[in-house]
C-alpha cells in the first residue's frame, strides 16, 4: 500500500475519533455544584421570628412543621438559581463540601426585607 494514502487512512480515522468523543463530551449532562447548608440553625432562626407572636413564646408543632416547610421551598428556591445541589450538612461524610449557610441566611434576609417594605 502506497505510504500516502496509509497516510490519509491514519489521519482520517483520528479525524473521525476526535469527532466522536466531541460528540460524547457534549451529550454529557453538566456536572452538578454541590454544598451544605445547616438546616438546623436555618429552621431555628425563622422560628424565632415567628415564636414571639405566641403567647408564653410556645410554638405549636404543626406552625413549626409549617415554618419548616416554607423554608424547604425558599431554599429550594435559592438553590435553584444559583444552579447547585444543597444537602444538609449532618448528611455529608467523607468529603469537605463548601457551606453556604451564611450566603442562604443572608439571601433570606434580604427576600425577607423586600417582601417587608
Amino acid at each position: 500500500m502506497n505510504k500516502r494514502i496509509f497516510n490519509r487512512i491514519v489521519i482520517g480515522f483520528l479525524a473521525g475519533l476526535q469527532l466522536c468523543t466531541l460528540v460524547f463530551v457534549w451529550q454529557q449532562p453538566p456536572q452538578k455544584n454541590f454544598g451544605v447548608v445547616d438546616a438546623h440553625a436555618l429552621v431555628s432562626i425563622e422560628a424565632q421570628k415567628v415564636v414571639a407572636k405566641y403567647p408564653k413564646n410556645q410554638l405549636p408543632p404543626e406552625k413549626l412543621h409549617e415554618i419548616a416547610m416554607h423554608l424547604k421551598k425558599r431554599v429550594e428556591h435559592f438553590a435553584s438559581t444559583h444552579k447547585i445541589t444543597l444537602l444538609a450538612q449532618g448528611a455529608v461524610w467523607g468529603t469537605e463540601l463548601p457551606d453556604y449557610t451564611e450566603s442562604v441566611m443572608t439571601w433570606l434576609k434580604a427576600e425577607d426585607d423586600a417582601y417587608a417594605d
